[in-house]
């Protein structure tokens, strides 16, 4: 198998659609994956896949080809729990989208699940720095919520007397 082009320049010298009939093929276009796939049907033809990019290296790929080409591709995020949780967690990503992550799983590379970026109890960052600013922010949040009561049953004592 001919090796993937992996950055756009490598992507941009690509020919796509070589055949005896049309052996110049034809150009990589941007808009589309970058993987080579067979067309379906009678005569099938080699083309350019017509998926979005959007994946795998310099988001060349489509979600498809870019988990069966790159799977063992993951990047380090950092993941922060609840308001309860103070502790930062490595987590490897090897996919995302606008809101989801998938995260490969601790115990094996092949099983993954795939979360939201922000949830209800977990946030997930992409450098640790992003990630510890969030943790003091909700402590100085905190900090602030808790002198506020301490001045709200000050006043209340204060009416009591």
């Amino acid at each position: 198998m001919k090796d993937l082009p992996k950055t756009k320049e490598e992507a941009k010298l690509e020919r796509y659609g070589c055949w005896a009939g049309h052996p110049k093929g034809n150009p990589f276009n941007e808009k589309c994956c970058a993987a080579h796939i067979m067309t379906t049907g009678r005569g099938a033809l080699p083309a350019q896949c017509g998926r979005s990019p959007g994946h795998g290296p310099e988001k060349l790929y489509c979600k498809t080809h870019a988990d069966e080409f790159f799977p063992g591709e993951t990047a380090t995020w950092y993941k922060t729990g609840s308001s309860y949780d103070w502790e930062i967690k490595e987590v490897q990503v090897c996919a995302e989208t606008d809101k989801f992550i998938k995260i490969v799983s601790e115990s094996s590379q092949a099983e993954s699940r795939s979360t939201l970026k922000v949830s209800g109890y977990d946030r997930y960052w992409r450098t640790r720095k992003q990630a510890v600013a969030h943790l003091l922010d909700r402590a100085k949040r905190g900090l602030e919520s808790a002198k506020r009561s301490v001045v709200d049953l000050e006043n209340r004592i204060k009416t009591l007397k």
